[in-house]
């Protein structure tokens, strides 16, 4: 089972993930990520994958599609952040205020150590 929450603000839309994405939970976050990226009228779409389960290979896939046309992540736990890291091909992480584990690029990790410095 999948639980899939939408949250919008002036910056962002969320696809909260709340279970396993597998088998046919995957067709469902395919389509509310298709209407959430038509409704972003220029704003980031997140994945928030913290409660998250597992991922089975059609969920790999699509998460690697929805990466591609631009979507950003949050993930939790060590599991999680690998499928993300191997997805994004990114292997920093970085934790947002509620201690989730995002992902980040080393560009713009090396940005915020370098504004952190001045």
């Amino acid at each position: 089972m999948l639980k899939i929450s939408t949250t919008e603000d002036d910056q962002s839309v969320r696809l909260q993930l709340e279970g396993a994405l597998a088998g046919s939970w995957v067709k469902e976050l395919e389509l509310s990520w298709r209407t959430a990226n038509a409704a972003l009228h220029g704003r980031s779409l997140c994945v928030d994958l913290t409660g998250t389960t597992r991922v089975d290979m059609a969920g790999h896939y699509l998460l690697k599609l929805m990466h591609k046309e631009g979507a950003h992540f949050l993930a939790s736990g060590a599991a999680m952040y690998a499928v993300i890291s191997e997805i994004t091909g990114l292997a920093d992480q970085s934790t947002d205020a509620q201690g989730r584990a995002g992902l980040a690029s080393r560009a713009s990790r090396k940005s915020r150590i370098r504004s952190n410095r001045e």
